[in-house]
């Protein structure tokens, strides 16, 4: 569509990239920086929420093969969420979902085996 006496343009809508944490302060956009009280938000490491388990988190990693692997995929599920909720990855709501059931599940057996 071409503007009178103008060049050409194309309209757009911009899209937030990711949500604002509540209270937040600001113009409400997202930036290509993460916000510091989001990332706070997005800490679901096993070591971030279970800190009083450090010693057998790091007892069951070197001992429990089983454990390891489950920390490592649990890890990776949880960077690439992050990245996701970030913008620095995009990926349908559907997709996201499993990821997060799946994080969810692995964290349910790597904290069952914390707790035995």
């Amino acid at each position: 569509m071409a503007a009178p006496n103008g060049p050409a343009y194309t309209e757009f809508t911009v899209m937030q990239q990711a949500p604002i944490a509540s209270g937040a302060v600001g113009s409400g956009m997202a930036t290509d920086e993460p916000d510091k009280d989001n990332m706070e938000l997005l800490k679901h490491d096993i070591a971030h929420e279970f800190p009083e388990l450090k010693d057998k988190i790091h007892a069951l990693k070197v001992s429990n093969t089983h454990f390891a692997k489950l920390y490592s995929e649990y890890d990776a599920l949880n960077h690439e969420i992050v990245k996701v909720e970030t913008g620095g990855a995009v990926m349908i709501d559907e997709a996201l979902e499993v990821l997060k059931k799946q994080r969810l599940k692995a964290k349910d057996h790597l904290v069952q085996m914390l707790r035995a």
